[in-house]
């Protein structure tokens, strides 16, 4: 009887269990948990992108200030950065003739000589401020060209300028094309990164009216607060940079040198078969006698800055044409054979969503959303918009240059990290701590 009535209570006990979880209420409490739990995710992970955000959104607010405005890069200028005539740490260059030896490296790719005919001509439109998103969109356009077979590479060059290290890459990595022929193509403007890239090409092109040079180097000083033309010791590295392209195409070095020395005057003679030499002179010192002229576009605190009429009057452009079509014909080239790599509607999104007051716009409202979402818990959406914000914050720098795998496969670890510490390990240990 006793172990009847025991049997009958648990029964009824385990069907009383049965019922309370069965319960609206039960269920409901359930739930919330369950709700609870994911909206904790979705904030930990929104938090987690916005700090790396912010982070990179300062770093690129820090880059964009130091940037320079129109010369080929910036770096940040000592105080002292003004050098004394006696410095030694000064501009090491030796005054007089024909300083610096300019002898090709050994097995460095040399200027070509231009084929009678192309079979597969390929144009870059390259316009604009050279930042790291046009060297992504070129880089992208010259390995099309290359996988298509291209043997004519004509970059067609409508710039200001922009950063150094991405005209220097562009430019070297056009040095080093020996698949195709390369020609830069300058119908108006080439000045200061962009003279620099088209350095690197077999050959200069460019209508009569357009200017070409100007590649003074200026960083921001912080001391000042403003602008400034780099200090000798900086100058001088560009200057061996700049020489070793017009080597390699077998242009004159020290029409280079005068492209980014406003110190450099550049004089020209005639030699007994009629071709010109060039030597340079420091401002300061006495100018060489005749039979040399001295090129009045060089001389003190002038970056030599030239037309196409001057240009290949001094021997730094190859080829005069009024436009693409008389370029084409010069190259014997039929222009419905030529294939035209532009800017695409996708370039232009990410262009656009790299810009900084689209940045801007992203992190305020990426912020104010993720603010909403841990002031009202339980709704989702801040969460979901943060989230988007923050995806199109890494994903157009991603597209656009500016951040890499790296980046991309920490964030993803950092996210799979916090996951771990919130459903397999929990409690705020080494996995949490690592996620973030």
């Amino acid at each position: 009887m006793v172990r009847r009535e025991s049997h009958l209570n648990l029964k009824m006990t385990h069907e009383t269990m049965l019922a309370k979880i069965d319960s609206p209420l039960a269920k409901r409490h359930f739930c919330e948990k369950a709700s609870d739990r994911w909206l904790l995710v979705s904030r930990t992970v929104s938090v987690f992108l916005w700090c790396i955000a912010t982070v990179a959104c300062s770093a690129a607010a820090c880059r964009t200030a130091l940037a320079q405005v129109e010369g080929p890069d910036s770096r940040q200028i000592a105080p002292d950065a003004d050098r004394g005539e006696g410095d030694p740490d000064g501009d090491s260059r030796q005054s007089g003739l024909g300083t610096l030896p300019d002898d090709p490296a050994p097995g460095a790719v040399v200027a070509k000589s231009r084929p009678g005919q192309f079979k597969r001509p390929v144009l870059i439109e390259f316009n604009g401020e050279i930042d790291h998103r046009m060297g992504t969109y070129f880089r992208d356009r010259l390995s099309k060209a290359r996988r298509g077979e291209a043997d004519l590479v004509i970059l067609e060059i409508d710039s200001p300028g922009g950063l150094k290290t991405v005209s220097l890459e562009i430019a070297e990595t056009l040095r080093d094309v020996d698949w195709a022929y390369t020609v830069a193509w300058v119908p108006n403007e080439a000045l200061s990164g962009g003279a620099l890239v088209a350095l690197g090409c077999d050959e200069i092109a460019g209508a009569p009216t357009m200017r070409f040079g100007d590649i003074g180097e200026i960083a921001f000083d912080t001391e000042f607060w403003a602008f400034r033309l780099v200090p000798a010791k900086v100058q001088s590295v560009l200057v061996r940079q700049a020489r070793d392209l017009a080597v390699a195409k077998r242009r004159p070095p020290e029409l280079a040198e005068a492209l980014i020395d406003k110190d450099v005057q550049v004089f020209t003679r005639e030699d007994d078969e009629g071709r010109l030499e060039y030597r340079t002179v420091r401002v300061g010192q006495p100018a060489l006698p005749a039979p040399w002229t001295l090129i009045e576009e060089s001389g003190e605190e002038r970056f030599l800055t030239v037309n196409g009429t001057r240009g290949a009057e001094i021997g730094l452009i190859e080829t005069l044409a009024r436009d693409r079509e008389e370029l084409l014909a010069t190259l014997n080239v039929e222009s419905d054979r030529v294939t035209v790599f532009r800017r695409t509607t996708s370039d232009a999104i990410v262009y656009m969503l790299n810009s900084p007051w689209i940045t801007a716009l992203l992190i305020v409202v990426g912020m104010l959303a993720l603010y909403l979402e841990l002031s009202a818990p339980g709704i989702g959406v801040g969460a979901v918009v943060s989230g988007l914000c923050a995806l199109l914050f890494f994903g157009s720098r991603f597209l656009g240059g500016t951040a890499g795998w790296l980046e991309v496969t920490l964030f993803l670890a950092g996210v799979v990290l916090i996951a771990m510490e919130l459903f397999v390990i929990p409690g705020w240990g080494v996995s949490g701590i690592s996620g973030l």
